[in-house]
């Protein structure tokens, strides 16, 4: 571990802390992680290197990806908003 350290250190010294953090990231992987919003919907989030570019993004010859992500929001379920919400019933006294 201290010499992962060390070598990032000198990395980052010599070529920038980019570089250094592509290190990481290269080692880290890609992963992936769900979110749950309010209304109930969940949104995929991915992130890593090697993930689909969009066209209108630009990149330069010789360039490096660092990490990219990528969203995608499923549909809500109306189902379960509803159960979620529903009244407590009136006591009877």
């Amino acid at each position: 571990m201290r010499f992962l350290i060390q070598l990032l250190v000198v990395v980052a010294l010599i070529f920038g802390v980019s570089h250094a953090s592509a290190i990481i990231f290269w080692a880290m992987g890609s992963w992936s992680a769900v979110g749950f919003e309010q209304d109930g919907s969940q949104t995929h989030m991915q992130f890593g290197e090697n993930l689909p570019r969009p066209e209108w993004v630009p990149f330069y010859p010789g360039a490096s990806i660092v990490t990219g992500s990528k969203l995608t929001r499923c549909a809500s379920r109306p189902d379960f908003i509803r159960s979620r919400f529903r009244r407590a019933p009136r006591s009877t006294r």
